[in-house]
């Protein structure tokens, strides 16, 4: 599948979450809008000043069906040269290589800027799907971080040489 990494306003945010099968032409599959609170964070850190490239989410758009199939993005700015990332991809279209692809096109992206010298995602230990795309994306596990909520969550880094060596 052949995706592409499409940034969104604030406004086109809140247009997303209204209940459409259709936005700017493109199919939206049911689950590949992320839940509201990843725009709430969005929108504060806009307010807070930070860049939008850093705050605002990134639709996956699979460019053979024009449908919006996730979303991903960064979750803060860059703090000491390290970035978190996140994702989520619908399920429909799961098990198909997007996440893989998105992530590592998003990884690219933050290693654009020279702020980023380390790409950091946490992941739940018991999504493993999720632990499969990270190492299909050169990260490296790094420890378990206990989370209040889950088993705890895993840790995983990229750094720039690595994701060269598997573009």
């Amino acid at each position: 599948m052949d995706i592409i990494l499409q940034s969104i306003n604030e406004q086109e945010m809140g247009e997303l979450l209204q209940p459409n099968e259709r936005w700017e032409g493109l199919y939206l599959q049911t689950e590949a809008i992320p839940p509201v609170h990843v725009f709430e964070r969005s929108c504060d850190l806009i307010k807070s000043g930070i860049a939008p490239i850093w705050a605002m989410p990134y639709l996956i758009i699979d460019k053979n069906s024009d449908a919006v199939v996730g979303c991903c993005g960064f979750k803060a700015e860059p703090n000491s040269g390290t970035v978190e990332v996140g994702y989520n991809v619908s399920s429909a279209t799961r098990g198909k290589g997007i996440a893989t692809r998105a992530l590592k096109l998003l990884s690219a992206k933050a290693f654009d800027s020279t702020k980023v010298m380390t790409v950091e995602a946490l992941i739940v230990s018991e999504n493993i799907p999720s632990l499969r795309v990270m190492a299909k994306c050169g990260f490296e596990y790094v420890k378990v971080i206990p989370d209040g909520e889950s088993a705890g969550l895993e840790c995983w880094r990229l750094t720039k040489n690595n994701l060269l060596s598997i573009l």
